[in-house]
């Protein structure tokens, strides 16, 4: 066996190593007294409600388009059809009503389809992009899919899980190199673009590889599933441009959030400093730092991404642009990382940063890794500072 291959053994090993230590810390934290609570969110009228207020909003076709796509719009409004909703007080807020929702059996079925067409298909995909031994695939499919960002994205019930699903399968397919496999990956691409916008950053590849063909397959599919699923929903053609630019929500995220990565958010904070501590005489311009700051970013990640020549790290600035350039992304953004983590674990040569990266993606995905209710919302702080290191 050659010193290199011995090298990412090691290598591979600590990220193991480190994940289960973190998340043997916090299951002993569980079992003496902590509260779930901590890791997700302490409002449980919450749960699962990014799922179950989307089919609360979606319960008739037409109407006045909301903030996601029509693809999970048509699909929402196809679950509620699926429901009697006689039992839901329509007086009640939508999380209330989204609550009595999550009660009926018909909740319960929800929940458990929502679980297991995702962490089903990941398992398998994981299996089949690892590279190595049955074994080392098993275990590996294992850790990844009952990781905790894996957790704590389904408790949330977004739908952004199927953008990241399509979005791996994506780049897992156009791997392969064939040209069944890279028209398969076309249509992967355009649906988590149909989904949530932003993975359409993935598109770069093309690009990169000079597939012209492609990129333009890609973007008549993700037009044609924007325009079919729009007006299957039943919206008028008047809300068609204000859709779109809704979707890509740049009058959203306006408050603070402890649980958001997106560089609207930090620039909020980094605002609320200055003004808590009187820093400067006058006011920040916030909009027009929100957008040099994710203008800088989108450049740095694309230079970088031509730059480098470990693939892993191409797609680690791809998805890191995922999760900044949303002006609302909350941790289940996080599970883009998933996707470079599998090429990090599958590449050959050792780098001389390599052992950090392994800690750094052990503590983004381990079981429960930090509590997220912590004073200081340690568990952002640390992410972030992950983030710009990597």
């Amino acid at each position: 066996m050659n010193s290199s291959k011995l090298s990412k053994e090691r290598s591979n090993a600590l990220f193991c190593y480190v994940m289960l230590g973190i998340t043997c810390v916090s299951l002993v934290e569980l079992c003496t007294g902590g509260k779930f609570g901590y890791y997700f969110r302490a409002n449980t009228t919450g749960t699962f409600m990014d799922l179950f207020e989307s089919i609360i909003l979606n319960k008739s076709f037409g109407g006045k388009p909301g903030i996601y796509p029509p693809v999970p719009d048509l699909v929402y409004k196809c679950l509620a059809h699926m429901v009697d909703f006689s039992f839901i007080d329509s007086s009640l807020s939508v999380l209330e009503q989204g609550s009595q929702l999550r009660a009926d059996i018909s909740g319960a079925v929800y929940i458990m389809c929502h679980i297991l067409y995702f962490v089903l298909p990941f398992f398998v995909m994981l299996l089949v992009s690892i590279n190595g031994s049955l074994k080392k695939k098993i275990a590996y499919a294992l850790l990844l899919s009952l990781s905790g960002i894996v957790f704590w994205s389904l408790e949330r019930g977004n739908c952004i899980i199927y953008a990241f699903l399509f979005s791996f399968l994506f780049v897992f397919l156009y791997s392969l190199g064939d040209r069944k496999s890279a028209n398969l990956a076309y249509f992967c691409l355009a649906l988590a673009a149909s989904i949530k916008l932003y993975p359409a950053i993935f598109g770069v590849v093309l690009l990169e590889k000079r597939d012209w063909k492609g990129a333009m397959v890609c973007f008549a599919e993700f037009v044609g599933l924007y325009v079919v699923a729009f007006f299957c929903c039943g919206y008028s053609f008047r809300y068609f441009g204000g859709n779109f630019f809704n979707v890509l929500a740049w009058g959203e995220g306006k408050q603070l959030s402890a649980y958001s990565y997106s560089l609207k958010n930090l620039i909020l904070i980094g605002d609320a400093i200055v003004r808590k501590l009187s820093i400067l005489p006058f006011a920040l311009n916030t909009r027009l730092l929100i957008r040099l700051a994710q203008i800088v970013c989108m450049l740095l990640c694309l230079w970088v991404y031509h730059d480098t020549r470990r693939y892993w790290e191409k797609l680690f600035c791809l998805s890191l642009l995922c999760i900044y350039i949303p002006s609302i992304s909350y941790q289940y953004a996080l599970l883009f990382l998933m996707i470079p983590l599998v090429y990090f674990l599958n590449e050959k040569d050792v780098g001389p940063f390599d052992g950090f990266y392994d800690v750094a993606f052990a503590v983004f995905v381990s079981l429960l890794v930090i509590p997220v209710q912590f004073p200081i919302k340690i568990t952002l702080v640390v992410h972030q500072l992950l983030l710009l290191a990597m």
